[in-house]
Protein backbone atom coordinates (compact mmCIF):
# COMPACT_ATOMS: atom_id res chain seq x y z
CA UNK A 1 0.00 0.00 0.00
CA UNK A 2 1.19 3.04 -0.60
CA UNK A 3 2.45 6.25 1.98
CA UNK A 4 -0.56 7.78 1.16
CA UNK A 5 -3.05 5.52 1.50
CA UNK A 6 -1.33 4.43 4.58
CA UNK A 7 -1.39 8.49 5.90
CA UNK A 8 -5.09 8.67 5.19
CA UNK A 9 -5.61 4.85 7.47
CA UNK A 10 -3.55 6.36 10.35
CA UNK A 11 -4.45 10.27 10.16
CA UNK A 12 -5.87 11.71 13.12
CA UNK A 13 -7.86 14.14 10.66
CA UNK A 14 -7.69 17.25 12.96
CA UNK A 15 -9.27 19.25 10.21
CA UNK A 16 -12.75 17.72 11.17
CA UNK A 17 -12.65 19.51 13.91
CA UNK A 18 -11.58 22.61 12.54
CA UNK A 19 -14.56 22.10 10.45
CA UNK A 20 -16.39 21.57 13.55
CA UNK A 21 -15.73 24.81 15.48
CA UNK A 22 -16.24 27.11 11.77
CA UNK A 23 -19.57 26.03 11.33
CA UNK A 24 -20.36 26.15 15.15
CA UNK A 25 -18.78 30.40 14.56
CA UNK A 26 -21.23 30.45 11.84
CA UNK A 27 -23.99 29.62 13.77
CA UNK A 28 -22.83 32.04 16.31
CA UNK A 29 -22.95 34.58 13.65
CA UNK A 30 -25.82 33.94 12.18
CA UNK A 31 -27.78 33.93 15.85
CA UNK A 32 -26.14 37.59 16.02
CA UNK A 33 -27.49 38.39 12.73
CA UNK A 34 -31.08 37.58 14.82
CA UNK A 35 -31.28 40.73 16.18
CA UNK A 36 -30.90 42.66 13.00
CA UNK A 37 -33.73 40.53 11.27
CA UNK A 38 -35.66 41.55 14.26
CA UNK A 39 -35.42 45.25 14.04
CA UNK A 40 -36.20 45.12 10.55
CA UNK A 41 -39.40 43.30 11.21
CA UNK A 42 -40.77 46.22 13.84
CA UNK A 43 -40.11 48.79 10.98
CA UNK A 44 -42.93 50.76 9.73
CA UNK A 45 -43.70 50.62 6.57
CA UNK A 46 -43.76 53.34 3.68
CA UNK A 47 -46.56 54.37 1.91
CA UNK A 48 -46.61 52.54 -1.87
CA UNK A 49 -48.62 55.34 -3.24
CA UNK A 50 -45.80 58.24 -2.00
CA UNK A 51 -43.16 56.09 -3.10
CA UNK A 52 -44.00 53.47 -5.84
CA UNK A 53 -43.79 55.94 -8.50
CA UNK A 54 -40.98 57.98 -7.45
CA UNK A 55 -37.30 57.59 -9.78
CA UNK A 56 -35.43 56.09 -7.36
CA UNK A 57 -34.98 52.21 -7.39
CA UNK A 58 -37.40 51.08 -4.55
CA UNK A 59 -37.50 47.16 -4.85
CA UNK A 60 -37.34 45.80 -1.24
CA UNK A 61 -38.89 48.50 0.90
CA UNK A 62 -41.92 47.68 2.85
CA UNK A 63 -44.62 49.38 2.18
CA UNK A 64 -48.33 49.29 2.94
CA UNK A 65 -51.03 50.26 0.24
CA UNK A 66 -54.95 50.84 1.25
CA UNK A 67 -57.07 49.39 -0.98
CA UNK A 68 -60.58 49.81 -2.27
CA UNK A 69 -61.16 47.28 -5.14
CA UNK A 70 -59.22 44.12 -6.51
CA UNK A 71 -59.36 42.46 -9.67
CA UNK A 72 -57.54 39.13 -10.37
CA UNK A 73 -55.44 38.33 -13.33
CA UNK A 74 -53.20 35.62 -12.74
CA UNK A 75 -51.98 32.72 -10.17
CA UNK A 76 -48.87 30.93 -10.09
CA UNK A 77 -48.73 27.81 -8.21
CA UNK A 78 -45.81 26.89 -5.47
CA UNK A 79 -44.76 24.12 -3.37
CA UNK A 80 -46.12 26.26 -0.31
CA UNK A 81 -48.63 28.70 -1.37
CA UNK A 82 -50.62 29.84 -4.32
CA UNK A 83 -49.62 33.29 -5.44
CA UNK A 84 -52.72 35.20 -6.31
CA UNK A 85 -52.31 38.11 -8.68
CA UNK A 86 -54.50 41.23 -8.82
CA UNK A 87 -54.76 44.38 -10.21
CA UNK A 88 -55.87 46.60 -6.78
CA UNK A 89 -57.03 50.44 -7.07
CA UNK A 90 -56.26 52.85 -3.75
CA UNK A 91 -58.89 55.58 -2.98
CA UNK A 92 -57.30 58.07 -5.51
CA UNK A 93 -58.17 54.89 -8.02
CA UNK A 94 -54.52 54.77 -9.18
CA UNK A 95 -54.19 51.15 -9.86
CA UNK A 96 -51.37 48.70 -8.43
CA UNK A 97 -50.16 45.23 -9.15
CA UNK A 98 -50.18 43.10 -5.65
CA UNK A 99 -49.96 39.31 -5.06
CA UNK A 100 -51.77 38.01 -2.21
CA UNK A 101 -52.84 34.48 -0.89
CA UNK A 102 -55.75 32.98 -1.21
CA UNK A 103 -56.73 33.09 2.58
CA UNK A 104 -56.06 36.84 2.40
CA UNK A 105 -58.31 36.99 -0.71
CA UNK A 106 -61.42 35.54 1.43
CA UNK A 107 -60.39 37.61 4.55
CA UNK A 108 -60.43 40.42 2.18
CA UNK A 109 -64.16 39.63 0.25
CA UNK A 110 -65.14 38.79 4.02
CA UNK A 111 -64.73 42.00 5.07
CA UNK A 112 -65.71 43.56 1.81
CA UNK A 113 -69.21 42.21 1.97
CA UNK A 114 -69.63 43.27 5.69
CA UNK A 115 -69.95 46.77 4.54
CA UNK A 116 -69.04 47.06 0.58
CA UNK A 117 -69.64 51.36 0.90
CA UNK A 118 -67.19 51.90 3.28
CA UNK A 119 -64.90 49.22 2.18
CA UNK A 120 -61.07 49.82 2.52
CA UNK A 121 -58.03 47.02 3.54
CA UNK A 122 -54.54 47.74 4.42
CA UNK A 123 -52.09 45.59 2.49
CA UNK A 124 -48.49 45.26 4.39
CA UNK A 125 -45.52 43.56 2.13
CA UNK A 126 -42.57 44.17 0.27
CA UNK A 127 -41.97 45.94 -3.56
CA UNK A 128 -40.85 43.62 -5.90
CA UNK A 129 -39.58 43.80 -9.29
CA UNK A 130 -42.27 42.97 -11.70
CA UNK A 131 -40.74 40.75 -14.40
CA UNK A 132 -41.14 37.95 -16.68
CA UNK A 133 -44.38 36.09 -17.35
CA UNK A 134 -45.97 37.64 -14.95
CA UNK A 135 -45.71 41.09 -15.90
CA UNK A 136 -46.57 39.71 -19.72
CA UNK A 137 -49.63 38.93 -18.51
CA UNK A 138 -49.95 41.84 -16.13
CA UNK A 139 -49.64 43.41 -19.71
CA UNK A 140 -51.75 41.60 -21.27
CA UNK A 141 -54.91 41.38 -19.27
CA UNK A 142 -55.20 45.42 -18.75
CA UNK A 143 -57.46 45.79 -21.45
CA UNK A 144 -59.30 42.53 -20.89
CA UNK A 145 -59.96 43.22 -17.48
CA UNK A 146 -60.64 46.77 -18.01
CA UNK A 147 -62.05 47.16 -21.29
CA UNK A 148 -59.87 48.57 -24.56
CA UNK A 149 -59.99 52.56 -22.37
CA UNK A 150 -57.39 51.09 -20.76
CA UNK A 151 -54.73 50.35 -23.15
CA UNK A 152 -52.93 53.34 -22.58
CA UNK A 153 -51.43 51.97 -19.44
CA UNK A 154 -50.60 48.08 -21.15
CA UNK A 155 -48.51 50.88 -23.23
CA UNK A 156 -47.17 52.33 -21.09
CA UNK A 157 -46.79 50.29 -18.36
CA UNK A 158 -43.31 50.40 -17.38
CA UNK A 159 -43.82 54.33 -16.94
CA UNK A 160 -46.79 53.99 -14.89
CA UNK A 161 -46.10 51.17 -12.71
CA UNK A 162 -42.49 50.94 -12.65
CA UNK A 163 -42.39 47.53 -13.18
CA UNK A 164 -43.02 47.23 -9.05
CA UNK A 165 -45.68 45.20 -7.35
CA UNK A 166 -46.44 44.58 -3.41
CA UNK A 167 -45.45 41.19 -2.49
CA UNK A 168 -47.61 40.28 1.03
CA UNK A 169 -45.83 36.26 0.30
CA UNK A 170 -42.14 36.80 -0.21
CA UNK A 171 -39.92 38.50 1.81
CA UNK A 172 -36.65 39.28 -0.13
CA UNK A 173 -34.74 39.91 3.55
CA UNK A 174 -33.98 37.24 5.36
CA UNK A 175 -36.71 36.40 8.37
CA UNK A 176 -36.38 35.46 11.77
CA UNK A 177 -37.48 31.82 11.14
CA UNK A 178 -34.49 31.68 7.59
CA UNK A 179 -31.98 32.41 10.39
CA UNK A 180 -33.08 30.49 13.24
CA UNK A 181 -33.22 27.53 10.09
CA UNK A 182 -29.82 28.74 8.81
CA UNK A 183 -28.36 28.91 12.42
CA UNK A 184 -29.63 24.93 13.26
CA UNK A 185 -28.03 23.56 10.79
CA UNK A 186 -24.77 25.37 10.94
CA UNK A 187 -25.34 24.36 14.85
CA UNK A 188 -26.23 20.75 13.82
CA UNK A 189 -23.41 20.46 11.10
CA UNK A 190 -20.67 22.03 13.31
CA UNK A 191 -21.71 19.51 15.88
CA UNK A 192 -21.62 16.49 13.69
CA UNK A 193 -18.36 17.41 12.24
CA UNK A 194 -16.70 18.39 16.34
CA UNK A 195 -17.56 14.76 17.44
CA UNK A 196 -16.55 12.67 14.34
CA UNK A 197 -13.65 14.56 14.86
CA UNK A 198 -13.01 13.64 18.40
CA UNK A 199 -13.88 10.21 18.02
CA UNK A 200 -11.55 9.86 14.79
CA UNK A 201 -8.83 11.16 17.40
CA UNK A 202 -9.90 8.70 19.85
CA UNK A 203 -9.62 5.93 17.40
CA UNK A 204 -6.26 6.69 16.20
CA UNK A 205 -5.04 6.78 19.73
CA UNK A 206 -6.59 3.28 20.52
CA UNK A 207 -5.05 2.13 17.27
CA UNK A 208 -1.41 3.17 17.46
CA UNK A 209 -1.68 2.21 21.46
CA UNK A 210 -1.79 -1.51 19.88
CA UNK A 211 2.19 -3.08 21.28
CA UNK A 212 2.09 -4.54 17.63
CA UNK A 213 1.26 -1.01 15.48
CA UNK A 214 4.79 -0.95 14.53
CA UNK A 215 5.02 -4.44 13.18
CA UNK A 216 1.71 -4.03 11.25
CA UNK A 217 2.64 -0.65 10.22
CA UNK A 218 5.53 -2.05 8.42
CA UNK A 219 3.84 -5.00 6.67
CA UNK A 220 1.39 -2.55 5.49
CA UNK A 221 3.80 -0.87 3.39
CA UNK A 222 4.57 -4.00 1.01
CA UNK A 223 2.91 -3.95 -2.10
CA UNK A 224 2.00 -6.83 -1.75
CA UNK A 225 -1.02 -6.36 0.69
CA UNK A 226 -4.19 -6.90 -0.14
CA UNK A 227 -6.34 -4.15 -0.39
CA UNK A 228 -10.09 -4.77 -0.57
CA UNK A 229 -10.82 -0.77 -0.81
CA UNK A 230 -14.66 -1.55 -1.34
CA UNK A 231 -15.05 -2.48 2.48
CA UNK A 232 -11.78 -0.46 3.56
CA UNK A 233 -9.60 -3.39 4.58
CA UNK A 234 -6.28 -4.76 4.11
CA UNK A 235 -4.91 -8.03 4.52
CA UNK A 236 -0.93 -7.72 4.66
CA UNK A 237 1.31 -11.12 5.74
CA UNK A 238 0.19 -11.25 9.76
CA UNK A 239 -2.62 -8.83 9.91
CA UNK A 240 -6.24 -7.84 9.09
CA UNK A 241 -6.60 -4.08 9.42
CA UNK A 242 -10.17 -2.46 9.02
CA UNK A 243 -10.52 1.35 8.60
CA UNK A 244 -14.53 1.68 7.75
CA UNK A 245 -15.98 2.76 10.46
CA UNK A 246 -14.65 1.02 12.86
CA UNK A 247 -10.30 1.17 13.17
CA UNK A 248 -7.96 -1.65 14.11
CA UNK A 249 -6.04 -4.63 13.26
CA UNK A 250 -6.12 -8.08 14.26
CA UNK A 251 -3.02 -10.95 14.21
CA UNK A 252 -4.24 -13.57 11.88
CA UNK A 253 -3.20 -15.61 14.94
CA UNK A 254 -5.51 -14.30 17.37
CA UNK A 255 -8.60 -14.97 14.93
CA UNK A 256 -10.64 -17.60 16.54
CA UNK A 257 -13.42 -17.69 13.72
CA UNK A 258 -14.53 -15.84 10.37
CA UNK A 259 -18.12 -15.53 10.64
CA UNK A 260 -20.51 -14.76 7.25
CA UNK A 261 -23.86 -13.26 8.82
CA UNK A 262 -26.25 -11.74 6.86
CA UNK A 263 -23.98 -10.34 4.37
CA UNK A 264 -21.44 -8.94 6.44
CA UNK A 265 -17.88 -10.17 8.05
CA UNK A 266 -17.45 -10.93 11.56
CA UNK A 267 -13.93 -11.27 13.27
CA UNK A 268 -13.90 -13.28 16.70
CA UNK A 269 -11.05 -13.83 18.70
CA UNK A 270 -10.37 -14.48 22.54
CA UNK A 271 -11.36 -10.20 23.31
CA UNK A 272 -14.23 -9.38 20.93
CA UNK A 273 -16.21 -9.94 18.38
CA UNK A 274 -15.88 -7.44 15.31
CA UNK A 275 -18.04 -6.31 12.48
CA UNK A 276 -16.14 -5.41 10.34
CA UNK A 277 -18.65 -4.77 7.12
CA UNK A 278 -20.69 -5.68 4.10
CA UNK A 279 -19.19 -8.28 2.34
CA UNK A 280 -20.40 -11.08 -0.88
CA UNK A 281 -20.14 -14.78 0.29
CA UNK A 282 -17.42 -15.60 -2.52
CA UNK A 283 -15.22 -12.52 -1.44
CA UNK A 284 -15.72 -13.97 1.99
CA UNK A 285 -14.48 -17.56 1.10
CA UNK A 286 -11.64 -15.65 -0.61
CA UNK A 287 -11.09 -13.86 2.85
CA UNK A 288 -11.12 -16.91 4.84
CA UNK A 289 -9.22 -18.88 2.56
CA UNK A 290 -6.58 -16.71 2.56
CA UNK A 291 -6.71 -16.13 6.18
CA UNK A 292 -6.31 -19.86 6.63
CA UNK A 293 -3.29 -20.30 4.35
CA UNK A 294 -1.37 -18.08 6.47
CA UNK A 295 -2.13 -19.04 9.79
CA UNK A 296 -0.95 -22.69 8.94
CA UNK A 297 1.81 -21.32 7.40
CA UNK A 298 2.15 -19.88 10.82
CA UNK A 299 1.79 -22.90 12.19
CA UNK A 300 4.33 -24.65 10.51
CA UNK A 301 7.00 -22.03 10.73
CA UNK A 302 6.61 -22.78 14.48
CA UNK A 303 7.15 -26.47 13.82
Amino acid sequence: MNKKNIKRITSPRYYLIILGILFLVFALISSLAMGEVKKDDNKNPFSYSSIGNTEYDVAGEYVYLDIIDLYQFGIRETALVNEEYFYAFDKDMYLYVVCISDEKFYEIEKIYLEDPDNFSYRLEGYLNDLSGDIKQLAIEMIPQVFGEDWNYVAEQFDDYFLSTYLDTLNNPNLTISDVIIVSIMYFIIGCTFFVVGILRILKVGKFKQNKEYSEMLSELENPSVWNINAMKLSLSESYLIYYGKKLGFVNYKDINELIYDRNRLVIVTKSEVVNVGRCSSSLYDDIKSFIEKKKNSFNVNEI
